[in-house]
């Protein structure tokens, strides 16, 4: 081998593809970014440098290429896993002298010399990066760059080798350039860390190889040789060669390189972007096509130049490119043939050389394709039979494809990789809104962003508008779009990059049932929609399918859609055109009735025992508790704006019963601030509507968040209203369950005696209405009563006959109620074993059915083990208490972090 000094061990990890802070260093170098990182930062190094901030996150390629903000360096752990600090000034002794390599990279050779550490800069005006380490320096070009020497070398070095063995003589020439090529590919291997030891082994056998060999005849030993320098390919030796026929060189075109320029201030996506590199660029995929697609404006086309830009040294052939024009709101879609034939040209062809039916111009394009390693963009597709005959095809090619349609048959029939365009992060929207108007005004510019739905189009429109404008400027602008709606992106009249216009021409290549359909769900107003009410508000699930497709919803988990809020504007405008409201307003009541109907069967599934769902004539479907929760997770968002709807719209009736029927999921759950909201929002509604029944059980839900909120005097006010409703309708599984919360609250607030009252009345009622659950129920407050008296035999019988009762019905809930309170009776009689049992059987049940239950009972927990003597463990429980009441902002966090406080 040669005299190559290798790098220090832990410069690996810089070095070596594959590896995050390299792919990092990469994708600093790719836009166009500067940067210095330390790897190893220990106390050495404090001495020559200002410390800067503390970030201690992982080391991936994003936070390597977020750290390249400001002048200042990086500080990274030995491992190269973590970045430890940001901004750090450093300020080696050694100032002196000059290198030739500017001032970032001066200070880096001579903090690495100084502390030992490897120093690696990467420099934004030449696009390299610098690895300085000990005395050492080194250069880390492209990968591909690096590849393609690697490849070549081995190339040369496999041929002469090939000679050499066959004992075929070659000339000095070839001997000596082996021996360089030698040195120079033991050289790149460094660069390529552990990836290149498979290399390093072969390096190895060729060297000792060459030095097995007897010497070269100085004379040539009147052998016969050809010798070829640069690249060939096809050469056939022979041994007598008697004519040569020179044939004139083909008309040398330049290789294509034809995307459009990089666009101004674009909205980095890392993520994405670096998915499609990989798509685009993996051995192992036999056909690379990367199909991107996302709503009208979302920004596909800038993105997909970008990732066309970052691939150009990945395709040395060439990269066409052609804008389909899918959905331009003047021109025709592009004809493939038309397409084609530009390709053709631009790959060599004359015009009487290329056929004149589309299937011969695909079948010469591939052709020429093949073996070549190009990149082919094909902007704004209309649709499959668009794009299909302009595919490349060869393994060794690639192609990108940006439409508003899904293609779902492109990803099917031809196995195309498939990345939608979501808006961007709210982070990322306020700073391209930023770049845009150069400024970094706070608040206003991320209310302006979130006014814009995060849609790239609607950003650029806005920030057009006051750019290098000023704070007061922005906050104008956010009000005139409060006020304007889609109107304030407009731009010139009939301008095609207005958002209406953009909106309108993909609205434009919809069925005339689809249109339909756009403008219906227009209507809705929650923030998504289950698929199930998106049916029956449009009169089903075809056009839902169509309009995804199109991208003008976006399909966000299983069953479950959201539309922009820009392109639901633009939908209500449609709705006006394509329909009555009437028509709208019976279409959105279908949607409504479907999700109450919803609601009540997986309130049910949640609690069977509640005296509503008692009531009900029809038994609920079996179905999983966890099903249940899950539907009511994703509604939560929409609820309190579907019920305002409602009521807005005079759907009384609809307000109340989606309301009420929510009532399970907010006592399981404790959503508080929603649940007091929408509840209220059904009180009205009822009343309103004048159904006296309704607005009784409604005051009795709203009584029991405001209890657990320790909001006593609204919670009376609301039970004294359920209490009077029920009574006026005789219903008295309703005036029974009034009585159990009177008696909660009056055991709250200290009052045992009437606490006892409202829970004998209660027992009473139930009894007359058969409802042993009610029993219970009943009979588990007054053990928790009787304890609070100080009668503990009393509490005991009434505790353990709520526990047998509820065991015996099977309702597990209940269940870890009464273990709870048997847990604490246990407690005060000074049972501590048989306590801490009963409390750990009801946390571990309530650990998966019910959080504010299992704060509750891991309190009980808590005490119990301090009271027998165990404070380690009694810490431990009302930690976990403790995080759950916080999470759930209850107020009883402040008592268990007095205790972890004492």
């Amino acid at each position: 081998m040669t005299g190559y000094r290798e790098p220090p061990r832990e410069v690996w990890a810089v070095l070596a593809f594959g590896l995050p802070l390299r792919d990092g260093l990469e994708l600093v170098r790719a836009r166009g970014r500067g940067g210095t990182f330390v790897v190893g930062w220990g106390d050495d190094c404090e001495a020559r440098s200002v410390r800067g901030d503390e970030v201690d996150q992982e080391l991936t390629a994003e936070s390597v290429f977020r750290a390249t903000e400001g002048d200042n360096a990086t500080a990274l752990d030995v491992s190269c896993r973590r970045i430890i600090r940001r901004h750090v000034m450093l300020i080696p002794q050694g100032r002196g002298g000059a290198t030739g390599l500017g001032t970032r990279h001066h200070s880096a050779e001579m903090f690495a010399k100084e502390t030992g550490r490897t120093v690696v800069v990467v420099s934004e005006e030449r696009q390299t990066i610098t690895l300085f380490s000990g005395e050492g320096r080194f250069e880390l070009r492209r990968k591909a760059e690096l590849q393609t020497e690697i490849d070549n070398l081995r190339s040369v070095l496999h041929l002469t080798i090939e000679l050499l063995r066959r004992d075929i003589d070659v000339p000095p020439s070839r001997r000596s350039e082996a021996e360089a090529k030698l040195a120079r590919l033991d050289g790149h291997l460094a660069e390529l860390g552990p990836l290149g030891g498979d290399i390093r082994d072969e390096c190895q056998m060729i060297a000792t190889l060459l030095n097995s060999l007897p010497p070269a005849r100085a004379d040539g030993g009147g052998g016969t040789w050809n010798e070829v320098s640069g690249s060939a390919t096809n050469v056939i030796q022979a041994r007598s060669i008697q004519t040569v026929n020179v044939l004139p060189p083909a008309k040398d075109l330049p290789v294509p390189r034809q995307l459009p320029p990089h666009i101004a201030l674009f909205a980095d996506r890392v993520d994405e972007v670096a998915e499609v590199v990989r798509m685009l660029t993996a051995g192992d995929s036999p056909a690379k096509i990367c199909l991107v697609t996302g709503g009208a404006g979302i920004g596909k086309s800038a993105f997909a130049v970008r990732c066309g830009h970052l691939l150009d040294d990945q395709f040395p052939d060439g990269i066409l490119y052609a804008d389909l024009r899918g959905f331009h709101p003047a021109d025709p879609p592009a004809d493939p043939a038309e397409v084609l034939s530009g390709f053709l040209r631009d790959l060599g062809l004359g015009a009487s050389s290329i056929p004149a039916d589309l299937d011969g111009m695909t079948r010469l394009y591939r052709s020429r394709l093949h073996g070549g390693h190009l990149l082919v963009v094909l902007d704004n597709a209309r649709d499959s039979a668009q794009v299909r005959p302009l595919l490349a095809g060869a393994p060794t090619c690639a192609t990108l494809v940006t439409s508003r349609t899904a293609m779902s048959d492109l990803v099917v029939l031809e196995g195309a990789a498939r990345i939608r365009m979501p808006a961007l992060p709210s982070e990322d929207a306020r700073d391209l809104l930023a770049l845009i108007t150069q400024t970094t005004a706070g608040p206003p510019l991320t209310e302006l962003a979130e006014l814009c739905g995060r849609h790239p189009l609607a950003l650029r429109i806005a920030g057009a508008q006051v750019a290098a404008g000023s704070l007061e400027a922005i906050q104008d602008l956010v009000c005139d779009f409060r006020r304007s709606g889609l109107d304030a992106f407009d731009l010139a009249e009939d301008d095609p990059a207005s958002m209406r216009a953009v909106l309108s021409s993909s609205c434009q290549a919809l069925p005339a049932e689809v249109k339909l359909a756009f403008g219906l769900l227009g209507s809705y107003p929650g923030a998504t929609i289950a698929a199930g009410a998106a049916a029956a508000l449009i009169g089903g699930s075809k056009s839902l399918r169509a309009l995804a497709d199109a991208n003008l919803i976006e399909e966000i988990g299983r069953n479950r859609y959201r539309m922009h809020s820009l392109t639901r504007a633009y939908a209500t405008e449609v709705a006006r055109q394509t329909g009555e409201r009437g028509d709208h307003r019976a279409a959105v009541q279908r949607a409504f009735d479907w999700s109450w109907q919803k609601a009540e069967t997986y309130g049910r599934a949640l609690d069977r025992w509640h005296p509503r769902s008692e009531l009900a004539d029809d038994a609920p479907e079996p179905i999983d508790k966890a099903r249940a929760n899950s539907w009511f997770d994703d509604e939560l968002a929409n609820i309190a704006t579907v019920t305002q709807f409602a009521r807005d719209e005079g759907a009384d009736d609809a307000a109340w019963r989606l309301a009420l029927a929510f009532s399970p999921y907010f006592f399981s759950r404790k959503p508080w601030s929603t649940w007091i909201v929408v509840q209220e929002t059904g009180l009205a509604a009822a009343r309103a509507a004048g159904d006296r029944d309704g607005e009784a059980w409604l005051c009795d839900s709203l009584a029991v968040a405001y209890r657990e909120q320790q909001r006593h005097d609204e919670a009376l006010r609301y039970l004294a209203l359920a209490s009077a409703g029920f009574s006026s309708t005789a219903n008295v599984r309703g005036s029974a369950q009034t009585g159990i919360h009177l008696a909660q609250t009056y055991r709250e607030l200290g009052n045992l005696h009437r606490a006892e009252q409202a829970a004998e009345a209660s027992l009473r009622l139930f009894r007359q209405a058969g409802s042993r659950h009610g029993e219970a129920r009943a009979s588990n407050l007054l053990g928790g009563i009787e304890l609070a008296r100080g009668a503990v035999a009393e509490a005991l019988a009434h505790t353990r006959l709520a526990k047998e009762v509820f065991e015996e019905l099977n309702d597990e809930h209940a269940y870890s109620w009464a273990l709870n309170n048997l847990g604490a009776v246990l407690a005060e009689a000074g049972d501590h074993a048989g306590a801490i049992t009963a409390y750990y059987t009801a946390m571990v049940i309530r650990e998966h059915v019910d959080q504010f239950g299992f704060a509750v009972t891991c309190q009980g927990l808590g005490d119990t083990h301090h009271a027998a003597g165990d404070p380690v463990a009694a810490r431990r429980y009302w930690r976990k208490g403790w995080e759950v009441f916080d999470r759930l902002g209850d107020p009883r966090a402040r008592v268990l972090r007095a205790k972890l406080d004492s």
